[in-house]
């Protein structure tokens, strides 16, 4: 990465960048080339141009002093390229800006997606450490609980999926998601009986938090309710 410190040998190119644009005309600049490289990558399919302009604030972003609204916007590039990487299956290009995201203090949802990532190749240790992570950072969330049992309930560990789920479902009691997985867990562990109860509890949340509309294109394609 070419972020330099103020003690750099850069220093004096950095400077005479920011003397030519100002902070304020790069931060404006990127903030574009970041909005419109993510509304690309959010994208049923994501196009490559995604990638060119998150590529374009990076560079745009690189080689200024780090200031603190510099840093931010470098961590939400890098994030975006990694999101962008990932969903277009470039996969190890998406381990490396994410990394830096994470590098630059950019928060859980890059530890999130990494895990996504880390799980696509096969990867659970690292999927669930950067999950625990992101627990660390955030403890109350019900989500990253979720997350880390369907990781556990992919690798194998059904009951450590269920104490996850558990975790969830404590902070979030009506974690439609946290009851399938758990009800998942329980039938790998033969606990019929128990899975089914989850099942019943996930399909009643899931009836009350749905429009009517969808609930019924859901029975259509075989959810259970």
């Amino acid at each position: 990465m070419k972020v330099t410190s103020a003690c750099s040998i850069n220093t004096l190119d950095a400077f005479f960048f920011r003397s030519l644009l100002g902070e304020k005309t790069i931060l404006k600049n990127a903030r574009i080339l970041i909005q419109s490289g993510e509304y690309q990558a959010n994208k049923y399919s994501p196009s490559p141009s995604a990638l060119r302009r998150l590529s374009a604030a990076i560079d745009l972003l690189e080689g200024q002093l780090l200031s603190d609204e510099i840093g931010k916007l470098l961590a939400e590039a890098y994030y975006q390229r990694g999101r962008a990487n990932f969903l277009l299956n470039n996969n190890k290009r998406a381990l490396s800006d994410l990394g830096k995201a994470i590098s630059l203090c950019y928060g859980t949802a890059a530890y999130l997606c990494r895990s996504e990532v880390h799980s696509e190749l096969g990867n659970y240790k690292g999927a669930i450490d950067d999950l625990t992570k992101a627990i660390g950072l955030n403890p109350a969330s019900a989500e990253l609980f979720v997350a880390r049992g369907l990781v556990k309930y992919g690798s194998g560990d059904y009951q450590g999926a269920i104490d996850d789920c558990n975790m969830a479902i404590c902070r979030n009691p009506d974690s439609n998601d946290a009851y399938h997985v758990r009800g998942n867990a329980k039938a790998k562990l033969n606990d019929m009986e128990g899975a089914n109860e989850d099942y019943r509890i996930a399909a009643e949340i899931y009836k009350r938090q749905t429009p009517d509309a969808q609930v019924g294109r859901a029975v259509g394609n075989g959810y259970k309710v």
